[in-house]
C-alpha cells in the first residue's frame, strides 16, 4: 500500500489553531461593542434633536404670546 500526499489538495480544513478561534471570537465581540455605541449614539443623537425641537417649540410660543 502506498502513502499518498493528499496536502494542498483540499479535500478537508485543517482544524484551526487556538489562537485563530480566539481571535475571531475577539473580533465578533468588538463587532459587537461597536455597534452598540452607534446605535447609543443614535439614540444621543435622537434626544438631542427632540430637546431641540421642543426648545424651537418654546420660543416661537413666547414669540407669539409677545406678539399679542
Amino acid at each position: 500500500m502506498e502513502m499518498v500526499d493528499n496536502r494542498g489538495k483540499g479535500q478537508h480544513w485543517p482544524t484551526p489553531p487556538q489562537k485563530d478561534k480566539q481571535t475571531a471570537m475577539t473580533t465578533a465581540h468588538q463587532a459587537q461593542t461597536g455597534n452598540q455605541q452607534v446605535i447609543h449614539g443614535k439614540n444621543s443623537f435622537e434626544s438631542l434633536a427632540q430637546s431641540g425641537r421642543s426648545a424651537q417649540k418654546r420660543v416661537v410660543s413666547e414669540a407669539i404670546t409677545t406678539l399679542v
